[in-house]
């Protein structure tokens, strides 16, 4: 049965170029469908590889939708910080990402208001 599972996550996770002629809709919803198969860490590179290669490294979607999986459902903060240090210019849902993901982690210290510093906690990420 283990071995079946991994035959279709591998069938899944297998990305072909043809891909690149989608229609964003379609696009989407391949890339939402084959986040949602992930288990592990190396299904996930693997994802943004794909998505780096059809040059959307860079889109909030998708950076969003990796940040938070990678963080919450992986629970592997530091990568989820990986792919948020290297967006040329993060939105308000990615940083509430990181936000939920330090919270969800126990970080709060990064948060806390006893702190007190010039620079908002959000320049800790």
């Amino acid at each position: 049965m283990h071995s079946l599972e991994n035959q279709h996550q591998n069938q899944a996770l297998n990305l072909n170029l043809k891909l690149k002629s989608m229609s964003n809709v379609n696009l989407n919803q391949h890339v939402l469908s084959v986040l949602a198969k992930c288990n592990h860490l190396n299904h996930l590179k693997q994802l943004q590889a794909f998505l780096i290669a059809l040059g959307h490294s860079q889109t909030q979607f998708y950076a969003f939708k990796l940040v938070r999986f990678c963080a919450l459902s992986l629970a592997n903060l530091p990568y989820a910080r990986f792919i948020f240090d290297h967006l040329h210019s993060p939105n308000v849902y990615l940083y509430t990402a990181m936000i939920t993901a330090y919270a969800s982690h126990h970080h709060h210290s990064t948060f806390s208001e006893e702190e007190e510093e010039e620079e908002p906690p959000w320049s800790h990420l």
